[in-house]
């Protein structure tokens, strides 16, 4: 199962723009009058650390200087530079506090003309690292009046602007750094960052380059053109050398492997994506995007069990990330529990709306919950927005051929076999409407074309089935009915296709034992390869219900089946326009009658649906079904006398039925 490449990019704003901060060279240490010595209590941890700055051991000189603030030192200069050495290990909070000292300290000094503009420029840094923003503007503009050509306070109010979301006027400054210094690749990367918030993605990956021809190094810029390169514009070979640069640069980059997973993932290389993910996830467990990656390609092996823990520690991870909640609602899917798995493919789209496979699965889940109209118009605007996804113009084709509407499904089909001529799902469906239209040895062409192109699903095996019984060639029936139940043992519409086939051949014991295991599953246990095919294959049975009935099953037994799947998914209702015409075929048939009562049972009708059980009893006084479904109607209606009577008649002419424990319930149930 393919996924599409659209999953939010990481914003690395706060990492990588590298604060530029002032040289301190030309700068002495301070000055201290030797006349007061002794009586200065942090003199000599002042002394130590004008020391050690000389000696250009600042580690040594801040620990020092720090001491000697403790005990009240409060010289300009060392405010100055332990500021300036925070700003330079990022630590924002403690670059303000000494900065905030050093500024009314320095203007008395010598070489304020420097340090001023400076302790300023640092300050609006420091504040924008905090996201103090107003306070951050106030120092850039102060320093600016007092160097006004300095290119680098021009950058800060860029990347001030950045933040603040203004992204015009973050051009605005960095163009006006380029000019005072052309070479500034700082100016390049707060091009790119305007460009890259601004949706020009193409833009930003050549400011990008730009940045990175003056700073190879800087291995953060490199993910992020790499990110856009892969996610944003699909140019996999640029991405990928960006992305090798970057872990050769830093082997722990989770990220960067985690996204060579998917690039590998996309050139088909399985084994490849999934080295690559283990690697992202030594480096770091909870890294979202490899946990989804390995999900994905759990998926395409069909491996459910294997994917979902992926996706729940995803999903765990980042609760929002489309493709954490993509992959919870396959599981869901999965599981039966459509109505959660609708929730979230609907969340994933909401995440990011061109997401096809997740429009896709939410078009189906629509189909399966019973909201035909819904699905229509989810997968009708997939059609429309993605032309080129086959299974979008599949997915489609299915729910309108299920829907009835064969005519307008067979167009989608074609198209989803012009888009991938390799998958066998299109020559399926298009041997199906070409089927329903009589062209029955087409139709076989289609099927067996299917198969080759590697269709193994029950679904199809059966169809071959029926085509090959209708062309008399009954062996190979049987073959391809037995390979169907060899994919799954519980597929019921090969049982029953099969048991009727071999009591058909007078295989009676085979049909027997086939027939009695297709009676004992339950919805919850049959398995289905297309959603929407539960109600094809019901009105397959009504419509065929004379040859399954002749294979040897008794009625009350099919119909204790019929009632077990329809219930199930609440289908007799739409079958109402099926029944009412084989109804109106077999007049003297019982069996239509009755059934065309259970549709109206469904619909509600309840008056409807008593009429039809009563003119069912009329044509067969003896018919058990009848009497079961009035007997459960007139029970569920309050007319417990008339609900007993014919609840004992089920008993009474069929003892040993399949519904005989459910009649002996209701009987209790019943008030005396």
């Amino acid at each position: 199962m393919k996924v599409d490449k659209l999953i939010p990019l990481l914003c690395f704003l706060a990492l990588v723009v590298t604060p530029c901060l002032p040289a301190a060279d030309g700068v002495l240490p301070f000055f201290i009058d030797p006349l007061i010595h002794e009586r200065l209590p942090w003199l000599e941890s002042a002394e130590a650390g004008n020391r050690l700055f000389e000696e250009g051991d600042m580690e040594g000189a801040v620990r020092e200087w720090e001491k000697a603030v403790e005990l009240g030192f409060t010289d300009g200069y060392a405010f100055f530079y332990l500021g300036r050495h925070y700003a330079l290990r990022e630590d924002w909070e403690k670059a303000i506090r000494y900065l905030r000292q050093a500024r009314p300290r320095l203007d008395h000094l010598e070489t304020e003309e420097a340090m001023i503009p400076a302790t300023e420029e640092m300050l609006g840094l420091a504040y924008l690292n905090t996201g103090q923003y107003f306070e951050s503007y106030l120092h850039y503009r102060r320093a600016l009046r007092l160097v006004p050509d300095s290119p680098s306070v021009h950058l800060g109010l860029a990347h001030l602007n950045i933040h603040r979301g203004r992204l015009a006027e973050a051009e605005r400054w960095a163009e006006q750094a380029l000019e005072l210094s052309p070479e500034s690749p700082r100016a390049s990367l707060i091009m790119a960052l305007a460009a890259e918030r601004r949706g020009d993605y193409r833009e930003a990956v050549d400011h990008f380059r730009a940045y990175l021809e003056g700073e190879p190094e800087d291995w953060r810029v490199r993910l992020s053109r790499g990110l856009l390169l892969a996610v944003r514009l699909g140019r996999d070979r640029e991405a990928e050398r960006e992305l090798d640069i970057v872990v050769s640069l830093q082997p722990g980059q989770a990220e960067a492997r985690a996204v060579l997973g998917e690039i590998y993932l996309r050139r088909g290389e399985e084994e490849e994506a999934a080295a690559a993910a283990r690697r992202s996830l030594e480096a770091d467990g909870e890294n979202y995007r490899a946990l989804t990656l390995l999900g994905r390609l759990r998926l395409q092996e069909g491996d459910m069990a294997g994917a979902e823990p992926h996706f729940r520690e995803a999903y765990r991870i980042e609760p929002e990330g489309a493709m954490a909640l993509y992959g919870m609602g396959v599981i869901g899917f999965d599981r039966g529990d459509y109505e959660e798995a609708e929730d979230y493919f609907r969340r994933a789209l909401a995440r990011v709306p061109s997401f096809p496979e997740a429009a896709l699965n939410r078009g189906l889940a629509l189909e399966v919950l019973g909201r035909r109209e819904e699905a229509l118009r989810v997968l009708a605007d997939l059609v429309e927005s993605h032309p080129e996804f086959a299974s979008g113009h599949l997915g489609l084709g299915r729910i309108r051929y299920y829907s009835g509407d064969r005519e307008a499904a067979l167009p989608f089909f074609r198209n989803a076999l012009a888009l991938d001529p390799a998958a066998w799902e299109p020559y399926y469906f298009i041997g199906k409407c070409l089927w329903d239209r009589g062209r029955r040895k087409e139709a076989l062409e289609y099927y067996l074309t299917a198969r080759r192109r590697g269709g193994d699903a029950p679904a199809l095996l059966a169809d071959i089935a029926r085509a090959r019984e209708e062309a008399g060639e009954l062996e190979l029936a049987e073959a391809a009915l037995e390979e169907a139940l060899a994919a799954d043992s519980n597929y019921l519409p090969a049982l029953l296709q099969l048991s009727r086939l071999k009591a058909r051949r007078e295989k009676g014991e085979d049909a027997q034992r086939l027939y009695r295991q297709a009676l004992i599953i339950r919805p919850g246990e049959a398995s289905w390869d297309f959603a929407g095919e539960e109600r094809a294959f019901l009105t397959g049975m009504i419509s065929g219900l004379e040859d399954y009935l002749g294979g040897g099953i008794d009625y009350l037994s099919l119909f204790a089946l019929l009632r077990n799947l329809s219930r199930e998914r609440k289908l007799f209702q739409d079958l109402t326009p099926v029944l009412e015409d084989r109804a109106a075929a077999h007049p003297s048939q019982p069996r239509y009658a009755h059934l065309l009562g259970l549709a109206y049972l469904e619909e509600g009708d309840l008056e409807k649906a008593e009429r039809q059980f009563r003119r069912a009893l009329n044509l067969d006084a003896d018919f058990a079904a009848a009497h079961f479904s009035l007997g459960d109607l007139y029970g569920r209606t309050g007319r417990p006398e008339q609900a007993r009577r014919h609840l004992a008649a089920v008993l009474l002419l069929s003892p040993g039925s399949s519904v005989s424990p459910e009649v002996r319930r209701m009987l209790g149930d019943l008030p005396e």
